[in-house]
């Protein structure tokens, strides 16, 4: 759940969606109504995590695929929600996101994520058009949640 403005977002979703027919759903709530404002790509999406703000627009996380095309952000942008950036995950359900927490202009996330340079990243930073690994911390095994304390990124791994 987020606030933004005078609205409320609500997200009933799953991190893994092991049957088809089930539907991840976001709803929105105005003048004492929800609305559902979710479209295929959300109802579709392998995984819906978690929302944030960023640019004063309402943001979510999962893994999302539009004509082919797999992001990991979707922007809710004048009543549509649209892909942005790159994606950090692939199409199976070993990668996926554990935790994430926006701070100083840029979206943290820990989870089982690959790239062209690693193959086993857990800890990735998406700065508001693409995702990278994250050179920090140091952990050997991985990095499990995220959290804020004093202002700060906290982050718990092994």
């Amino acid at each position: 759940m987020l606030s933004l403005d005078d609205k409320i977002f609500l997200a009933v979703g799953y991190d893994n969606r092991s049957n088809p027919t089930d539907k991840n759903l976001i709803f929105e709530w105005s003048d004492n109504n929800w609305t559902d404002i979710s479209n295929s790509t959300i109802n579709n999406a392998s995984s819906l995590k978690q929302f944030f703000i960023e640019d004063n627009e309402v943001k979510c996380l999962g893994k999302f695929s539009t004509n082919g095309v797999l992001n990991n952000i979707l922007s809710f942008s004048d009543g549509n929600w649209v892909p942005e950036g790159n994606s950090i995950t692939k199409k199976s359900d070993d990668e996926t996101f554990n935790s994430a927490v926006y701070h100083d202009n840029m979206l943290y996330a820990t989870g089982n994520f690959s790239s062209p340079s690693s193959p086993h990243i857990s800890l990735a930073t998406w700065d508001g058009s693409s995702w990278k690994p994250a050179n920090y911390p140091p952990f050997l095994g991985k990095n499990i949640t995220l959290g804020r304390f004093n202002d700060e990124v906290v982050i718990y791994g092994k």
